[in-house]
């Protein structure tokens, strides 16, 4: 969709997001996952059909929804679990208007994010940093970085027992660990929320964690101390949305211009986490309007070192 029609609304893009999920649903379906009614549904069917993203069928008395075989351009977007892009709702607003209804998806491991960028299951995301600079490396330029994002909110947590320090693989957790040279053996978790009871348990000594989840380790009596990284998430995108490079990169920038102004409850929201934590975290970042390409080339060497450190060898030999 070229732009996004006044009418269209939150209900439409999860309608369209179902459909999209499902790909064929009945019109049953849809109410039953959207909690409406059928005829409420059917309403706004008639509208995404109108604007051609939907085609609408009768069969034997049923009424089929899925995605157009020739659909206008509809878009997916990543974001990581954090309390870190308040602005990303201007971004979506952004998008909307140049391609209708934006399907975001949040996740809590950021090189599967990586990986579905490159795939181009989502075709922009919020993406750390060195995750971004692995993913364009491997995806032989298919991931470019093209705004700015973050900065700060990530520190290292330390436990009362265990022993090695735990991390999200490929990404600036892993970075953070090299700078302060955390003590082996390095572990792998699929996200914060894994980390953070690994510390609870004891189970590891050290855990390199983000806001809003630092403040959850500082809640529960543990030790906490700052790491600074002065790009965390940089907005990355799949080269198949080139043609909207510096249209999207003005969008972000302008929204990141205003992220202290942001409305976090709705952002809170869209990130399943509690408000009042969003709310005292997020002040622990810093925001940037674009990628400060000195800095991350300065933090290449740290870079190379986190991604393969000195357990690399045997971990992957096992002949």
């Amino acid at each position: 969709m070229p732009r996004r029609p006044s009418g269209i609304n939150d209900l439409d893009l999860a309608i369209y997001g179902h459909i999209a999920e499902g790909g064929e649903l009945t019109l049953s379906e849809i109410s039953r996952l959207s909690g409406r009614s059928k005829g409420v549904i059917f309403r706004h069917l008639r509208k995404l059909s109108a604007l051609g993203v939907i085609e609408v069928r009768e069969v034997g008395g049923v009424l089929l929804a899925s995605p157009s075989r020739s659909p206008r351009r509809v878009i997916a977007m990543g974001i990581m679990r954090a309390a870190e892009y308040p602005y990303v709702l201007g971004i979506l607003r952004g998008l909307r208007d140049i391609y209708g209804p934006v399907r975001v998806l949040v996740y809590e491991d950021a090189w599967r994010e990586a990986q579905d960028l490159l795939s181009g299951r989502i075709q922009l995301a919020m993406v750390p940093a060195l995750t971004a600079l692995v993913a364009n490396r491997l995806g032989g330029g298919r991931v470019q970085i093209i705004g700015g994002g973050s900065g700060g909110g990530m520190g290292v947590v330390r436990g009362t027992g265990g022993s090695g320090h735990a991390v999200v693989r490929t990404s600036n957790t892993e970075l953070c660990a090299e700078r302060l040279g955390l003590d082996g053996p390095r572990s792998y978790f699929g996200g914060p929320g894994d980390i953070l009871g690994a510390l609870v348990s004891g189970k590891v000594h050290e855990g390199v964690l983000w806001e809003p989840y630092l403040s959850m380790a500082s809640a529960s009596g543990l030790r906490v101390e700052q790491c600074e990284i002065e790009h965390c998430c940089l907005l990355s995108a799949n080269s198949g949305v080139a043609d909207q490079y510096g249209k999207i990169s003005r969008i972000a920038a302008a929204a990141i211009s205003s992220a202290r102004s942001a409305d976090l409850q709705a952002y809170a929201k869209l990130v399943d986490l509690p408000v009042q934590l969003v709310e005292s975290s997020v002040r622990g970042y810093s925001f940037h309007e674009a990628p400060d390409v000195a800095y991350l080339e300065r933090m290449l060497d740290a870079a190379r070192r986190a991604l393969l450190p000195g357990s690399s060898v045997r971990d992957a030999v096992v002949a």
